[in-house]
């Protein structure tokens, strides 16, 4: 997308719905945990491979955070057998209207994203259209890029309203990872469940979406997945998360503080600005160092930033979202502040969005 000052569209409203229920690290059984680290001793060590600069840093901050168990979680959000996605989704679409003070009425254009749906086959976007009540002439539409996925429909929303596709977007993630884990496993710990939604329309000139770049890094597509272990969805057996590919899931790890630094470098050559003019930084939070280093490794170190992956472990693409609202709910943005939000999904795909903050 070229470069876009002036085209004032922009977030008008955010909504975050968490589930009531707070587990903490002490849920888990003490003989779990301490089979974790079991395994992870005993676990080859990984074949070499050359190392970027970037690369280097990720592996000293993934063997630092190797003896944490809990790899730097307190908590997460756990969804209530009797609740559903698209409950969770609806609460957080409601307080995003409510704060952009628009009317159901108003959306002509709700871009979804089921990080982990109830049933397959299924446009999520129409059960959330119908739920809320939105208007008959609504283009709704589910966007599947996992993690990335609030950047994708940031970027399709500035395009159809830019066009006159449309007038105010409402997008909305939600992702609910208890249902689709193995407790035992050493990685549950670092997924939660919760919803988030962004109200998008148009904003003074000047503020708003002001560029944005994109990008596709397919060598290891399989690093995430879920389905019964090593088998198709449609399989016998529970689909669980887990990953077909674990060098790959590795490399695509070690690779996200060259990504931020490709991406954000990109944005800011192709919207004039300077890494010490940023001044707020929205990350993906899928481990407690990837907004650190993701921040330090493109430059842009002046910026003020939240972390939330401690108190709610990783929340796929409601990361960015649940990021600024509590930046607004501390006070942390202001008017024609210049933000970056940087986020990535398997896939891979990763990229970068600069904002003038404000209506």
């Amino acid at each position: 997308m070229e470069a876009m000052s002036g085209a004032g569209i922009g977030i008008l409203g955010i909504g975050v719905e968490l589930p009531a229920t707070v587990r903490s690290n002490d849920w888990w059984p003490a003989e779990v945990v301490a089979s974790w680290a079991a395994a992870r001793a005993a676990a080859p060590p990984p074949p070499p491979i050359a190392m970027t600069e970037g690369m280097a840093l990720v592996a000293r901050a993934m063997q630092a955070q190797g003896g944490d168990p809990f790899q730097g979680t307190t908590a997460r959000r756990v969804i209530a057998d009797d609740q559903t996605a698209i409950d969770l989704e609806v609460a957080a679409a409601r307080a995003a209207l409510a704060r952009a003070e628009v009317a159901p009425e108003a959306i002509d254009l709700v871009l979804t994203s089921t990080t982990v749906p109830e049933y397959l086959v299924n446009n999520g976007a129409c059960v959330l259209h119908h739920r809320l009540g939105l208007r008959h002439g609504c283009f709704a539409i589910q966007i599947e890029a996992t993690g990335f996925a609030t950047l994708a429909q940031l970027e399709l929303a500035t395009a159809m309203i830019t066009t006159g596709r449309a007038t105010t977007a409402l997008l909305v993630q939600s992702t609910v990872f208890s249902r689709i884990l193995d407790q035992r496993d050493q990685f549950s710990p670092m997924f939660g469940d919760g919803a988030t939604a962004l109200v998008v329309g148009k904003v003074a000139p000047g503020r708003g979406v002001q560029g944005a770049v994109h990008y596709a890094q397919t060598a290891h597509p399989f690093q995430l997945v879920a389905s019964p272990p090593g088998k198709p969805w449609y399989a016998d057996g529970k689909a669980l998360l887990h990953s077909l590919d674990l060098p790959g899931a590795r490399r695509v790890f070690l690779a996200v503080a060259d990504e931020a630094r490709e991406a954000v470098g990109d944005l800011l050559a192709q919207t004039g600005e300077r890494a010490d003019a940023i001044d707020f930084f929205a990350s993906h939070q899928g481990t407690p160092w990837l907004r650190r280093l993701s921040q330090e490794h493109a430059g842009v170190t002046r910026a003020r930033t939240v972390d939330t992956y401690a108190e709610t472990a990783s929340l796929f693409a409601s990361n960015i979202p649940l990021v600024l609202h509590r930046a607004e709910e501390r006070g942390m943005l202001a008017p024609d502040d210049r933000v970056v939000l940087f986020g990535g999904g398997t896939g891979v795909t990763y990229g970068a969005t600069l904002l003038r903050w404000g209506r």
